[in-house]
């Protein structure tokens, strides 16, 4: 387990990411596209999991890319996973092709697929027993992208007219936000609950995640496939960090000594500090503040929710019963 290196949170504003900053999140970039391989070359593919059984596991964007991959080597390592997506037709298909295809291996290595298909923005009103006993890790697939981008809190949506908008910045805000969220949720979370917060780089992937991205960064995929990862071999450092014990000792350390900024971890499955501007807690603090009020959650959802208590919120008519 890596040690835990001191930092220094920024406090100054600023209209835009210093030029400094900026070159120092591509040079990291353009090295974890040629590197990443290498860098990896120590690790298994697949990622080795260990039995899942009686483990739930609410898996994002479950029907391509990353996420089929995780979800489909959830499911084969015996956990109970819940799909959350747009496209439940297709999530249906995919679930009866895992089960089809394990049904042609030999029995001493079948595993039953178990899962659940939850469309988009529709929820499932449910009672959950909690024991403090158990563990759970909330796992947020990141990019390293958030290296070269910048929230300005002046015009955090491109709505505002301050900042133009452009996929590649819009894209490396979120990544850059979502860290920023998880360094107070990180912080939030009390530790008797035994529940961590892990952020992931999954690495330069062979997806369509660039779909929307500026066409220079589409044809550079395109023209590197050698050098990029697989959706299989990107999952590794997801699993890693949603069910190795290493990676919950080392969100269990940075609790005990009180570090500030949620854990990371990098492409290669070793833990990672995110850039300088991600450890601004100041402009942490105004992005979950702005989250919390666009979904409409009171300041205490955190507590309240671990506290089992039920709680309103702007889409509370979604939930069904």
């Amino acid at each position: 387990m890596d040690s835990v290196p001191s930092f220094s949170a920024a406090k100054e504003e600023k209209p835009q990411l210093g030029w400094f900053e900026w070159l120092k999140g591509w040079y990291r970039l353009v090295l974890e596209t040629f590197f990443e391989k290498y860098w990896s070359r120590h690790l298994p593919n697949p990622l080795p999991l260990p039995p899942l059984n009686g483990i739930t596991s609410i898996v994002t964007g479950s029907t391509s890319g990353i996420g089929l991959e995780i979800a489909r080597q959830l499911a084969e390592a015996g956990a109970h996973v819940v799909m959350a997506v747009r496209n439940t037709e297709l999530a249906h298909k995919l679930v009866q092709k895992w089960q089809t295809e394990l049904q042609n291996i030999s029995s001493t290595k079948f595993t039953r697929i178990r899962s659940k298909i939850c469309k988009h923005m529709e929820f499932q009103k449910q009672t959950f027993e909690y024991s403090y006993q158990q563990r759970g890790r909330i796992v947020n697939v990141n990019s390293l992208m958030h290296a070269i981008g910048f929230v300005d809190t002046r015009d955090l949506n491109f709505d505002k007219g301050i900042n133009h908008f452009t996929s590649l910045r819009g894209y490396s805000r979120s990544k850059l936000a979502q860290i920023m969220f998880n360094n107070v949720l990180h912080r939030t979370i009390p530790k008797s609950a035994k529940i961590n917060v892990v952020c992931v780089d999954p690495g330069s992937v062979r997806t369509n995640v660039v779909r929307d991205l500026p066409r220079i960064i589409q044809i550079a995929f395109q023209a590197l496939p050698k050098f990029l990862y697989t959706a299989q071999e990107g999952s590794r450092s997801v699993l890693y960090a949603a069910v190795y014990n290493e990676i919950w000792e080392y969100c269990e350390k940075l609790k005990a000594e009180e570090w500030l900024v949620c854990p990371y971890v990098a492409c290669n499955c070793k833990t990672m500090i995110p850039s300088n501007e991600a450890q601004n807690l100041e402009v942490s603090r105004f992005v979950w503040k702005a989250t919390v009020d666009t979904v409409g959650f009171p300041n205490d959802a955190v507590d309240l929710l671990l506290s089992g208590k039920e709680i309103q919120w702007q889409y509370s008519d979604l939930v069904v019963n």
